[in-house]
């Protein structure tokens, strides 16, 4: 098995850390050392912290999404989006709570997100996706509303 290039340890490290953390601290010195590596690697790797936190939104984005679109037959794609995002804290929030623009992170990439979970939760259910996915994500957030009480 080979190892992981640096662009994955950035990737891997900085993942890791906004889960844990959710995203307090997300300045290159942060992001480098949680994926132990020096500020350098990111920007020869990635340019800027904007385009390593933009490809870690997508790598977000795609596990919420694989996550909610795998079908055990055990649960609804509504219980898969409460389990992962309980899960992941941190990246949830990153994915549907904070502010894009102050991680350098085109809005573009929560608007396809969106419709694509949007997507998932019309062929997933017989409900009205929207109206489904929307009482889904409240609870979410009521419920991190109330564990940080």
């Amino acid at each position: 098995m080979t190892s992981p290039t640096i662009r994955e340890q950035l990737m891997s490290g900085t993942l890791a850390y906004l889960s844990s953390s959710a995203a307090r601290d997300t300045s290159v010195r942060a992001l480098a050392a949680a994926s132990g590596r020096s500020t350098m690697c990111v920007y020869s790797k990635f340019g800027s912290r904007d385009a390593l936190l933009s490809a870690v939104f997508d790598q977000a984005a795609q596990q919420c999404l694989s996550a909610i679109e795998f079908d055990d037959g055990t649960s609804t794609v509504a219980g898969r989006y409460i389990e992962w995002a309980s899960s992941h804290p941190g990246l949830y929030q990153i994915l549907f709570e904070h502010d894009l623009t102050s991680l350098g992170v085109d809005a573009s990439h929560r608007t396809a997100l969106i419709h694509t979970v949007l997507a998932v939760f019309a062929r997933r259910s017989d409900d009205d996706a929207k109206q489904l996915w929307s009482a889904t994500h409240g609870a979410i957030v009521l419920d991190r509303l109330t564990e940080s009480s």
